[in-house]
Formats: C-alpha cells, structure tokens, sequence
C-alpha cells in the first residue's frame, strides 16, 4: 500500500450539527449557502495546532474575533445515535486521516467572547 505524505480533505464550513428527529446527527450550514466546501492539502503527520492554524488561514477565519470547532460524523453512524466526533486534539486529528476519504471535515465557526481580547480598561488596544 502506496503512503501518501500529503493528502487533501474536504472541509465544509460555517454551519453545525444537528441531531436530526431519528437520532442521527446532520450537518446544516448556517446562512442559505450549500457551497461552503472547500479542500486543505495537509501532511499525514499533520498535527491538531497545524490544521486549526491551516483551516483558520485557508478559511480566513481572524483568530482573535473567531475560534474555530472541528468535528466529523464517524463512518456509518450518520443514522445512529452517536454525536460526531470533534477533532481537538493530535490523536483525533490522527483518526481522522485515516477516514478522511470516507467523511468531510466540518467546522463551525465560533465567536470569542469580548473578555478574551480586550484590555484591563475594557477598551481593545490598537
């Protein structure tokens, strides 16, 4: 079996999971666009530091107003009661490059509450 040292996963973006009325779980993007989909090449080695920093880059995502929440559905379990899997560490990020083929990589977008970069006087410095 050939390894391949980079690999490209789809991403759809910037909407959530939802359980759905059978106790699966759906991802519904938040807006009216269906098309946020776009592909991230990344290392097999990739860590989780390393691709929240190059899905927050290819995304555009400005991390001091917005963190970023990773997850996938496990393969099969779409319609089975198990919530998704959220991507938040270097082992997670491992599972999920071996499944990549089989489930996209979904991420909601998050944002930071006011107190996590404003100054002591309650004023954002310049």
């Amino acid at each position: 079996m050939e390894v391949l040292d980079n690999v490209w996963i789809s991403v759809c973006y910037f909407g959530e999971f939802v359980e759905n009325e059978g106790g699966g779980w759906t991802w519904k993007y938040i807006g009216n666009s269906q098309l946020n989909v776009t592909l991230v090449l990344v290392s097999n080695t990739t860590t989780y530091a390393e691709l929240c920093d190059k899905v927050r880059r290819v995304l555009g995502v400005d991390s001091m107003l917005n963190d970023i929440e990773m997850a996938t559905i496990v393969p099969g379990m779409s319609n089975v009661p198990v919530p998704p899997m959220k991507i938040d560490c270097d082992n997670n990020v491992k599972w999920y490059l071996s499944v990549y083929r089989e489930v996209p990589l979904c991420v909601t977008l998050l944002t930071k509450g006011v107190e996590e970069y404003e100054g002591n006087d309650g004023l954002r410095e310049n």
